[in-house]
C-alpha cells in the first residue's frame, strides 16, 4: 500500500475533493435534496453534472440540460445510494480531461516527460473513462496544469497520498483519484 490508509478511508467518497482550494474545483453542492439540486440546476443555466459522492469509473453520472428532463428520475437513481454531488458543466469537458500521475506531490516525469493521458468521450458519452469507452491520447501539459498541481500538492503530502491521478479540465480538477489512478500512462512531452 502506497498512500496513507487513514486518508484512503476519508478519501472513499468525493467529498475528500471538497478539501481542495476552491479555485481549481467546479462550483459543487453535495445533496440529496432535490430542492437544492434544481436551484442549482437553474443557477447554472441548466447544465450540470450528477454522479454519486461514492464510486468511481463513470458509474452514474449524467449530464443534465435542457435536452434532458428526467431530472428528477436522475437524482432518484444516483440518491438510491447516498448523496449526490452537482457540479457546474465545464464546456472544456467536451473535449475531454488529462489524467496526471502525481508521486510525493509531483507530477511523474521520465526522461523530461510528464505521464499524464488526454482522455476523449466516446461519441455520445460525456464519460472519458477509458473502460466506459473513451480513448486515450497524448496529453499537452501546460503552465496551467503545473500551477493546478501547485495548488494540490502540499495537502496531497500532507495526508500521505503517494501515489494520486488528478482529472484536469481546463483550469479545474474534476476528481483525485487515490484508488483508481488509471491505466498506465503515456509520457507527454513538458
Amino acid at each position: 500500500m502506497l498512500n496513507n490508509p487513514d486518508t484512503l478511508a476519508k478519501a472513499t467518497n468525493k467529498m475528500y475533493f471538497q478539501y481542495f482550494p476552491q479555485v481549481i474545483r467546479p462550483e459543487t453542492i453535495i445533496t440529496r435534496s432535490i430542492g437544492e439540486i434544481k436551484n442549482f440546476y437553474a443557477a447554472h443555466k441548466k447544465n450540470i453534472v450528477l454522479k454519486p459522492l461514492q464510486g468511481s469509473g463513470g458509474k452514474n453520472v449524467f449530464l443534465v440540460n435542457e435536452q434532458n428532463k428526467n431530472l428528477n428520475q436522475i437524482v432518484d437513481a444516483i440518491g438510491r445510494d447516498g448523496y449526490i454531488v452537482a457540479q457546474e458543466y465545464l464546456p472544456k469537458a467536451s473535449k475531454g480531461d488529462i489524467r496526471l500521475f502525481l508521486l510525493n506531490g509531483k507530477p511523474i516525469e521520465i526522461d523530461g516527460k510528464v505521464a499524464a493521458i488526454h482522455r476523449t468521450q466516446a461519441g455520445g458519452d460525456i464519460r472519458s473513462n477509458i473502460h466506459q469507452g473513451g480513448s486515450v491520447s497524448q496529453a499537452k501539459i501546460t503552465r496551467k496544469i503545473f500551477d493546478i498541481v501547485d495548488a494540490v500538492s502540499h495537502k496531497l503530502v500532507k495526508d500521505g497520498m503517494f501515489l494520486v491521478g488528478l482529472d484536469i479540465v481546463g483550469d479545474k480538477v474534476m476528481e483525485v483519484n487515490v484508488f483508481s489512478r488509471g491505466y498506465g500512462p503515456c509520457l507527454s512531452p513538458e
